[in-house]
């Protein structure tokens, strides 16, 4: 698999048979200058027998949560062999790297560009030949220094902390890389939400993208005055469906507070009174029952259920009926 020129997302696969061989040029993944990818729960299996790793990120975003890669080379790899050769944006998440030289080359990662990097609760396993190098910061690996530890996190411990996208930090993992300004891509870049956590006992990382396509299903929902179960749907434009992953450790005494824009949710449904959200705690399945909804200067306000870290799935929709009115 090689040159994705458009955003999209993988759950579930493996890709790569054992011992198979897959692209010895560029490695397993080699994104478009404006792509996103995104792999969740996916196993990438691939020897690392070409130059740039056996997962080359030259361009676009790319991002990886709790997803394994594995060399499956049935050998001792050659000097230099690398896991993954990160020379472009790449964040990672409750991720493995298993079994190479080298595990990450994340090409000038330094001071100055500390954040294009973002690898949280990520576990890196090395050979017990060569190199043994975890992570290195230039293509030689001769600057082993790896500053995995030393990155910025946007969820910082202590009392009300808050992730706006107003000072841009509600960036979307799924909102295309490069460099392009245009209106249309800020607004894809950002996701037009406000997260409030109560209270953060250790400090950790905040990831949030969303989804491309209405998955899972809506559930319906008993309507009292009509004394039937009414099915929800996406509405008539893109789903609003919403994923959080956080390494921060919460609170559990106070809820997360997530706050949408109602103006942009609204130009997505036929009928805004009756727009309702649900939750999911493993992104499968829906709890029971749609959340307590608020409506507070000019946005949708949800309280995330009771949890010691904000991971899982928040989408809206309204009725099927109203799509026929």
């Amino acid at each position: 698999m090689d040159c994705f020129l458009v955003d999209y997302s993988f759950g579930d696969p493996t890709f790569g048979e054992p011992g198979g061989m897959i692209y010895k040029g560029v490695g397993l993944i080699y994104g478009g200058v404006v792509s996103a990818i995104l792999f969740r729960n996916c196993v990438l299996r691939a020897p690392s027998e070409n130059y740039f790793g056996s997962v080359a990120c030259l361009g676009g975003k790319h991002n990886f949560i709790d997803t394994k890669i594995i060399n499956t080379a049935p050998k001792e790899l050659y000097s230099g062999r690398r896991g993954m050769w990160l020379g472009a944006e790449v964040a990672m998440m409750r991720s493995e790297v298993i079994n190479f030289n080298i595990g990450i080359m994340a090409d000038k990662w330094t001071e100055d560009s500390i954040d294009n990097f973002k690898i949280h609760e990520t576990d890196i396993y090395v050979t017990p030949w060569r190199e043994n190098i975890e992570c290195c910061t230039e293509a030689d690996c001769t600057d082993a220094d790896c500053p995995l530890l030393s990155q910025n996190k946007n969820t910082p411990n202590g009392a009300k902390v808050i992730i706006t996208f107003k000072d841009n930090s509600t960036a979307n993992l799924l909102g295309g890389g490069g460099f392009d300004e245009s209106d249309e891509l800020k607004l894809a870049k950002i996701l037009p939400l406000k997260i409030s956590f109560p209270q953060v006992e250790t400090a950790g990382h905040t990831f949030m993208y969303k989804y491309f396509s209405a998955h899972p299903s809506l559930p319906k929902l008993w309507n009292k005055v009509q004394k039937k179960m009414i099915q929800y749907v996406p509405g008539i434009a893109e789903p609003q469906y919403y994923r959080f992953d956080s390494t921060a450790v919460l609170d559990t005494k106070n809820t997360v507070k997530i706050s949408f824009l109602k103006k942009i949710m609204d130009e997505n449904f036929t009928n805004s009174t009756n727009i309702k959200a649900f939750v999911s705690l493993d992104g499968k399945t829906w709890e029971k029952g749609a959340l307590k909804m608020k409506i507070k200067k000019g946005k949708y306000e949800v309280r995330f259920p009771r949890k010691d870290r904000l991971n899982g799935l928040i989408a809206f929709g309204e009725t099927e009926e109203d799509l026929i009115l």
